[in-house]
C-alpha cells in the first residue's frame, strides 16, 4: 500500500511566543544589573480554570517578574495560551497594564508573530512596566 499522507507538511516559519519571550527575558537581568528577571512559566490548564476563565488552548503560560532578593514575590505580568496551531494567542495582561494599554476586551487576541512583538514592545515601554521593575530594584537594594 502507498502512503496516503501528504509530501510535506506546513510548518510555520514564524517563532513562537515562549520562544520571543525567552529571547526578552535574556535582557531584562543585564538592564537591572540581576536585580529583576523575567520568567516565563508552563502552567497547568487547570489553574487557568480556577484563577483565568476565558483563556482557551492546549498550551497555557505565565509570564513573571521576579527577583532573587525578594524570594516571596512575583508579578504576573499577562497570562497566554494557544492552540497546537500557535497562533492566534489569547491573552490576558495585569490590571493596570490593560488599563494603560487601553485595551477594551479582557482577553486579548493576538493572531501572528509581528502583532505579538509589537504589542510586547509596548507592554515592555509602559509605565506600569518601568514603575514595577523600579520598585522591585528599589526593594533589593532595600
Amino acid at each position: 500500500m502507498k502512503s496516503l499522507w501528504p509530501s510535506s507538511f506546513d510548518e510555520q516559519n514564524s517563532q513562537t511566543p515562549q520562544e520571543i519571550l525567552e529571547q526578552q527575558a535574556k535582557f531584562l537581568p543585564k538592564i537591572t544589573e540581576d536585580m529583576v528577571v523575567a520568567v516565563l512559566e508552563e502552567v497547568e490548564e487547570d489553574f487557568f480554570d480556577k484563577m483565568i476563565e476565558g483563556l482557551k488552548g492546549d498550551f497555557f503560560y505565565q509570564f513573571l517578574l521576579k527577583s532573587k532578593f525578594l524570594p516571596n514575590y512575583h508579578f504576573r505580568v499577562m497570562t497566554f495560551s494557544h492552540e497546537i496551531t500557535i497562533y492566534p494567542i489569547y491573552i490576558r495582561f495585569e490590571d493596570e497594564i490593560k488599563k494603560e494599554l487601553a485595551l477594551q476586551a479582557r482577553t486579548l487576541v493576538i493572531n501572528n508573530e509581528e502583532e505579538f512583538i509589537q504589542l510586547i514592545e509596548k507592554l515592555f515601554n509602559s509605565e506600569r512596566m518601568k514603575k514595577v521593575i523600579g520598585a522591585m530594584i528599589k526593594l533589593a537594594k532595600s
